[in-house]
């Protein structure tokens, strides 16, 4: 879990809003509805007098205001994508699937997508001041929506088509699958990704948790009958990592990586060249970048009948291809300058450049002179995605 602190700016900027925080509101019942936001949805999953869990839905490029909550701390997981966490100064991070953030209330953070849909199960844990899911206990400080006030009432739409939205609550015995993500109610799961407790207390190593706790030691003792456990369980999440969106992400990933391997490609049908090029550059640096080309571009380049395979099925076999590190897909504005798969390489600034034996050292540096190093590996002959097809076209005719 990444731990939020409050820093001196959260703190100065909040003692501004003094009224405002000490304004009390009345308890709205959200059981049974939908709010749609500008940026997506959430629907109420949870709610009792320590703890209130919502299900949120964040689409592609949007993103909530820049907030912070008075009367609740909150911790996020990711269910599904790859969420943008941004806070006061500016800093962005990317929390990915089944990873979790914890934000102390008073601290303005952000909330988005990288991924064309992020899903999150947003868990509050309330202070002494409320005993219930208030959603006016916010202060907002800049909105790409140019909503003028702080009341969360007037942002939304309610909706009552839940299947539509895929609507939730839990329960005792309730038992779900989204996406990948198994969601139970009721015993502890010590293979599980998360095991959070709703309602009772239990003892852990003597300490007594409260509502909203994360379990994560088996020596556990309820001290009632009436404790109820969520669990979470997704164990392909982490090759779901591997996948960069947008270049906005790819910077706050690269922060923190060293001797980046870097190539691109079509790779339309994977073969015995592709997987030996991949090894030979992982065995070259640390980390193993790639950029694979969009439909829309092999398209252009290769023609109407290709590619065979599209983006998501390429995608979803590269993240299981174990030397491959971070994969990135681009759209090509202009095939002869390569200025988008430029922008990429300026970002990242590779250690080292890789690509077969069909590219020359000399035609990559007139596009991109930028490159640092820049290494040929020999193709193996007769092994291309062009000669698959013509043997099992020959093998048709």
């Amino acid at each position: 879990m990444y731990f939020l602190e409050c820093s001196d700016s959260d703190y100065t900027l909040s003692k501004s809003w003094e009224k405002i925080k000490h304004e009390t509101h009345p308890k709205v019942d959200y059981m049974n509805s939908v709010c749609v936001k500008p940026w997506g949805y959430e629907f109420l999953i949870f709610q009792n007098k320590s703890i209130g869990i919502w299900f949120l839905n964040i689409t592609s490029g949007n993103r909530t205001s820049l907030h912070c909550h008075y009367n609740k701390d909150t911790k996020i997981i990711v269910l599904s994508g790859s969420m943008r966490l941004e806070l006061i100064n500016e800093e962005v991070m990317t929390i990915n699937e089944m990873e979790s953030v914890y934000i102390p209330r008073e601290k303005f953070h952000s909330i988005g997508s990288f991924s064309p849909n992020t899903y999150i199960m947003e868990i509050e844990v309330y202070n002494d001041n409320v005993d219930f899911s208030d959603k006016n206990d916010l202060l907002r400080i800049t909105d790409i929506y140019k909503r003028r006030d702080n009341k969360y009432d007037s942002s939304i739409d309610l909706s009552h088509e839940l299947e539509k939205y895929g609507y939730f609550y839990l329960h005792s015995g309730f038992k779900h699958c989204f996406k990948d993500v198994e969601i139970d109610v009721g015993n502890m799961n010590m293979n599980a990704d998360y095991n959070i407790l709703l309602d009772g207390k239990i003892v852990v190593n003597e300490t007594i948790l409260a509502p909203g706790s994360f379990i994560s030691n088996q020596n556990v003792k309820h001290l009632n009958d009436e404790s109820l456990i969520l669990t979470l369980k997704n164990k392909g999440s982490c090759m779901n990592h591997k996948i960069i969106y947008t270049e906005e992400q790819l910077r706050t990933v690269v922060k923190n990586l060293k001797n980046i391997v870097l190539t691109s490609g079509c790779f339309d049908i994977v073969h015995v060249g592709h997987i030996q090029h991949l090894i030979q550059a992982k065995n070259d640096g640390d980390v193993l970048m790639v950029c694979m080309s969009s439909d829309e571009q092999i398209k252009k380049i290769k023609g109407d009948t290709r590619p065979i395979n599209t983006y998501l099925d390429r995608i979803n076999l590269f993240k299981m291809i174990g030397c491959v590190d971070y994969i990135m897909m681009y759209n090509e504005v202009n095939n002869d300058t390569e200025e988008t798969l430029g922008s990429i390489m300026r970002i990242v600034d590779p250690s080292l450049w890789v690509k077969g034996s069909d590219y020359t050292i000399e035609k990559i540096r007139e596009k991109h002179p930028y490159l640092r190093n820049i290494k040929i590996y020999p193709n193996i002959p007769n092994r291309s995605t062009t000669s698959i097809i013509e043997k099992i076209t020959n093998l048709k005719s």
